[in-house]
């Protein structure tokens, strides 16, 4: 399944919240994850808040997509 940037955002951010940030520190390494939040805090800063959900509801189609011709 190929992602686009603003849909890996989506993804991450997402993770990071329902993990929670402590833990994600303790399981990425600190310069890839201060690179991360980086990333993700422009892409924030660049993108509506519809943007975001099509982005979320893209990704969710994809997977779906992607687990039922997995599941056949």
């Amino acid at each position: 399944m190929k992602l686009t940037k603003l849909e890996q955002t989506v993804v991450i951010g997402t993770f990071i919240s329902m993990i929670g940030a402590e833990k994600v520190t303790e399981l990425v390494a600190p310069e890839k994850l201060d690179q991360v939040i980086s990333i993700i805090n422009e892409m924030e800063d660049n993108t509506t808040p519809k943007q975001k959900r099509e982005s979320a509801m893209s990704v969710l189609e994809k997977a779906i997509d992607d687990f039922l011709i997995m599941s056949t």
